[in-house]
């Protein structure tokens, strides 16, 4: 389980760290860097959610009930996003 624990760490930072480098790139037209930056935000969002549903399920429910669930309309997200991604890059 531990493992895991260090495995999303290190895919939350990552991502972070490469939305962070982007946002300040000048090089990619602006409509490309904003549809990976919406792709990447996706994907960060829902893994935020993954590690707050598996590790603090009860304490989070009991505390924190708006937060419940509430990264699940991102889930639906994920191929929008790199669709216009991929549009954008292609036209």
């Amino acid at each position: 389980m531990e493992v895991f624990k260090v495995l999303n760490f290190i895919a939350i930072s990552q991502i972070i760290f490469f939305i962070l480098i982007l946002a300040k790139r000048k090089q990619l037209r602006k409509e490309n860097k904003v549809f990976l930056i919406i792709y990447l935000a996706t994907i960060l969002i829902c893994l935020l959610d993954r590690v707050q549903y598996y590790y603090h399920h009860e304490l989070n429910r009991i505390n924190f009930p708006h937060f419940y669930h509430s990264a699940d309309p991102f889930y639906y997200l994920y191929l929008p996003a790199l669709f216009l991604y991929i549009k954008s890059l292609t036209q």
